[in-house]
């Protein structure tokens, strides 16, 4: 899921993906139509979900006022729109134009939302991703590295994951090698990410391997977390199940509370 540090051109398949037949129908979670169904062995046979799938809660649903209001309806129009297309048709074949058509939107109105049809399913985790790196640095010094991970995912993550995009996003993503492929990129910027707060935590100039392998296990964990959350439709405690696959990891990883910690020069 995630190989190595840094970005890259991704690499993506020369043949497609089967296509889910039409008809299907929708339920409505939030405010997103999200699939039905999204099969639990679906989503785990396939290997395809990355860690920044998830997706956050616009900082705009904060808002209020009439106008914000009608903003925020457009959004989830367009998006829903997307996705009953993608789900259709996939996510290469659908167009701009006929994700405008059925919002009931001009083209021109799309692109004042979104400035491309990838960012209907990208999420807003670079917003999220300095506040995480942040709290990483600033967990008490002698807790386990994963600990300071993986509390500070469930302090600023958790609280602003949004269930029905992440399963709209989810369920895109299991039928786009192009998509994949996006995830990919950025899945290894927020390894770099948690792999730099690591290194500042413990006042390295550089990253060493430790922060390396440690960021990409704890990113994996909380991935494999929000992959059987999104198999189940999102029904179950999140949090819950951050926790417990982090006490797998730690287990695993360490044998004593700061194994995970670099020795000392």
């Amino acid at each position: 899921m995630i190989a190595r540090d840094g970005f890259r051109e991704p690499r993506l398949p020369e043949t497609p993906f089967a296509r889910n037949s039409a008809g299907k129908k929708w339920e409505l979670t939030s405010t997103f139509a999200v699939p039905k169904p999204l099969h639990a062995k679906s989503v785990h046979a396939s290997g395809s979900f990355s860690v920044s799938q998830v997706q956050f809660r616009r900082k705009e649903e904060e808002a209020s006022g009439l106008r914000m209001r009608k903003k925020l309806r457009t959004h989830a129009s367009i998006v829903e729109a997307a996705f009953s297309l993608f789900e259709e048709q996939g996510f290469e074949d659908t167009t701009v134009e006929q994700i405008a058509e059925r919002a009931d939107i001009s083209t021109t109105t799309f692109f004042r939302y979104f400035p491309t049809k990838v960012d209907l399913v990208i999420c807003g985790g670079q917003d999220q991703l300095p506040l995480l790196a942040k709290m990483v640095v600033d967990r008490p010094s002698e807790e386990n590295d994963f600990v300071a991970i993986r509390e500070a995912i469930l302090d600023i993550w958790i609280p602003e994951i949004d269930p029905g995009p992440t399963v709209c996003a989810a369920h895109a993503v299991l039928h786009s090698p192009t998509l994949r492929g996006i995830y990919e990129n950025i899945s290894r910027g927020w390894v770099v990410a948690v792999c730099d707060a690591l290194a500042q935590r413990h006042g390295l100039a550089d990253a060493d391997q430790r922060c390396r392998a440690v960021a990409r296990i704890a990113l994996g964990t909380f991935g494999a977390a929000v992959e059987s959350w999104v198999a189940d439709k999102c029904k179950g405690d999140l949090a819950a199940l951050i926790r417990e696959e982090f006490a797998l990891a730690i287990d695993l990883c360490c044998h004593s509370p700061n194994s995970a910690k670099p020795t000392s020069a």
